[in-house]
């Protein structure tokens, strides 16, 4: 904390301004607990703002048969574990789990939105004071422990004003600014759904109206296949099922055609079964394998954990990838797709992948396959119900609509320097999101600093008055407290002496 604090604050904690509980969970196998009219609150409910709803509800004996309280409308939220700081302020009657912390009372009338303001401003730090390994966590006792730099009560209201103008115009800027990446992941989707239907090269076809038709290079790279499975001795595979019309799900330039991959394709291969690499064949700083991780917005980025020596790549010599080798994820998330660079050649294609040789554009290969057109079919035939899982014959059998080699290569142009455009915008957005969250921490640090708004001390002096101190306040809270406390064990003790009368005279009544 500060050493040196505005005239009129204090140091205090948040035990001294406020009583805190948690709340519990009604035991799960007991379905009666659970469905009732009772909103019961998880972590996942705070929204750093008024909590109006919950994902849950428990029963009245659900909650009598727990730990689970009430609490109060206008109660300050906080998450205990996991996300350590997590806020909320109660915006309807509602129970809680016991990972929540809440206000039972804020003494003194001091403004909830002071304390949820602040408990914001050190949501990093409780964060980083979090005790656990795989969970972090607080304590009720670390909680109430934490320190709170207390201004006089008439401060605390304006400054509990004032950010509640500011903080909500910059979570404002802030909702609006998320939904930049959503329209640019629209313009990207945009961008695929044009460059496999031709209409991005509408214009450059009029301009190049002598471009053979895509049937031509279906027919080389027929040509193409017979010569390599010559080569490699193997016999060319089966031609796939004949194209029915009522597949062809959009309409596509008057010289593309309409294909599968395995008309396409010159080889394609699994990588190596699990068991032919092991543990001890990875070493540092050797030649990178390549498994559906390391491939991230079609590029392909190696892992310092996953690395072979030259002895493990010559063992495992057909798995090694070339330049213009298409890397597909055969299990997981299916969008996965890379091609491999001329600096990438002599890497290992590991065990989650297919690798696939084309006799077209690898480039134009993969804006077709992270396209909807091309995902929508593999969620549709991809094989696994907990994970989807890719097969050689279903990804064979995949449509492609199929343009001229020269036209390929201008998709590609147009569609990177598009993609670029969307590159520029995505590093724009991240720029104003970062300063904009910086700009709420920056408000926050100004305010419990005592430079948000005019300090009581200040104003007194200006309207020539006395004021009262965060010191007096507390003086105050306290005798409250010791008031409440010593009525409280009075009632007890009254309570005692009641229950022990009713005895003495059931006992002395005859039966």
């Amino acid at each position: 904390m500060s050493e040196t604090l505005p005239m009129g604050w204090i140091n205090a904690t948040l035990n001294d301004v406020a009583n805190w509980g948690s709340g519990g969970t009604p035991k799960a196998t007991e379905k009666k607990y659970y469905n009732g009219n009772i909103p019961w609150l998880i972590i996942a409910d705070l929204n750093n703002g008024v909590v109006t709803k919950s994902k849950r509800q428990i029963s009245e004996i659900g909650l009598e048969n727990s730990s689970a309280k009430w609490v109060e409308i206008g109660a300050v939220l906080i998450a205990m574990y996991g996300s350590i700081g997590k806020l909320g302020i109660a915006g309807i009657r509602c129970t809680t789990n016991q990972a929540i912390a809440f206000t039972n009372r804020i003494w003194d009338n001091m403004p909830n939105l002071f304390l949820f303001y602040y408990l914001q401003y050190q949501g990093p730090d409780l964060l980083r004071i979090g005790q656990g390994g795989a969970q972090k966590n607080i304590s009720q006792s670390i909680l109430k422990k934490y320190p709170i730099l207390l201004p006089p009560l008439n401060e605390q209201k304006r400054i509990a004003a004032k950010l509640d103008k500011i903080i909500p115009r910059i979570d404002s800027i802030k909702e609006r600014l998320d939904k930049i990446p959503t329209i640019i992941k629209r313009f990207r989707q945009s961008v695929l759904t044009a460059a496999v239907t031709g209409k991005l090269t509408e214009k450059w076809r009029e301009e190049h109206p002598d471009v053979e038709h895509a049937e031509v290079l279906l027919e080389k790279i027929g040509r193409k296949q017979i010569e390599w499975y010559r080569q490699k001795k193997t016999s060319k595979p089966k031609i796939p099922t004949p194209i029915n019309n009522n597949e062809l799900k959009s309409k596509i330039s008057s010289n593309w055609k309409w294909c599968r991959i395995a008309e396409i394709l010159l080889k394609m291969s699994t990588g190596p079964f699990g068991s032919m690499l092991h543990k001890s064949d990875y070493i540092p700083d050797g030649i990178p394998v390549i498994n559906p991780t390391n491939i991230i917005d079609g590029k392909l980025v190696p892992s310092e954990k996953m690395m072979i020596s030259q002895d493990t790549l010559n063992r495992l010599s057909k798995y090694t990838l070339f330049e213009n080798d298409i890397v597909i994820a055969r299990r997981g998330d299916l969008s996965k797709c890379g091609v491999v660079t001329k600096e990438e050649e002599g890497w290992l294609c590991g065990t989650g992948l297919f690798f696939l040789k084309l006799g077209i554009n690898s480039t134009y290969f993969r804006l077709f396959y992270i396209s909807d057109f091309c995902q929508t079919a593999l969620s549709s035939d991809a094989i696994g119900s907990t994970m989807a899982n890719l097969n050689q014959k279903v990804l064979s059998n995949i449509l492609v609509p199929l343009p001229p080699l020269e036209e390929q290569k201008e998709i590609v142009r147009q569609a990177d320097k598009l993609f670029s455009m969307a590159d520029k915008l995505e590093e724009h957005y991240r720029n104003a999101r970062a300063k904009v969250d910086k700009l709420s921490q920056s408000v926050l640090a100004k305010t419990f600093r005592g430079e948000l708004v005019i300090t009581e001390s200040e104003l007194a002096e200006k309207e020539g008055r006395d004021f009262e101190s965060a010191e007096k306040l507390l003086e105050r809270i306290k005798a409250e407290k010791t008031k409440l406390e010593t009525e409280l064990k009075k009632q007890k003790k009254k309570g005692g002496r009641r229950k022990k009368s009713d005895e003495k005279n059931k006992r002395s009544t005859p039966q």
